[in-house]
């Protein structure tokens, strides 16, 4: 059986089935292989931004502001990276809603922060049932300009006593 596998006829055959590559001339496969560097190291990886949700405290808010002031470059980081969007579960302690915006304090059980939340028309109806007292969760960026807030992108009240941690 072995000798009939590598008969020269059987070889043929298969030689035959795979048709031979196309020759390209020198100048034609310069062209082709330009746009790829031939060095790996001259390729530059893809940079994938990245988008991240982190929860944080407000304790922890305020360490990252203070050691950034005290920093050269300024720039805020929480756990080693720049922060994209933060996650607050806090209750409200003051709340003042005006025509465009809300601002209101919030403590989470490590601290106290500002927060302003401006809203559009259609926010509106989903605000009405948020007040002092009530416990809610909010996502946003930390902002230190014109004073030391956090910048509103949603909130929500909380649904369940699971998501308060403390």
């Amino acid at each position: 059986a072995v000798s009939s596998i590598s008969s020269p006829s059987r070889l043929s055959i298969f030689d035959q089935s795979c048709p031979a590559p196309a020759m390209l001339s020198t100048s034609e496969s310069f062209t082709l292989n330009s746009a790829i560097p031939a060095d790996p190291v001259a390729r530059k990886p893809r940079q994938e931004e990245k988008h991240t949700v982190l929860p944080v405290s407000i304790r922890l808010l305020e360490t990252a502001v203070a050691r950034a002031a005290e920093s050269d470059s300024g720039s805020l980081s929480i756990h080693g990276s720049e922060p994209g969007m933060l996650l607050l579960v806090a209750v409200v302690e003051a709340w003042v809603q005006q025509s465009m915006s809300v601002e209101f304090r919030i403590n989470d059980g490590t601290g106290r922060l500002k927060a302003r939340y401006y809203i559009t028309d259609s926010q509106s109806k989903d605000m009405a049932g948020l007040g002092a007292g009530q416990y809610i969760s909010l996502f946003g960026n930390v902002r230190t300009a014109p004073e030391f807030h956090f910048a509103v992108a949603g909130i929500r009240p909380i649904r369940t006593a699971d998501e308060v941690s403390y």
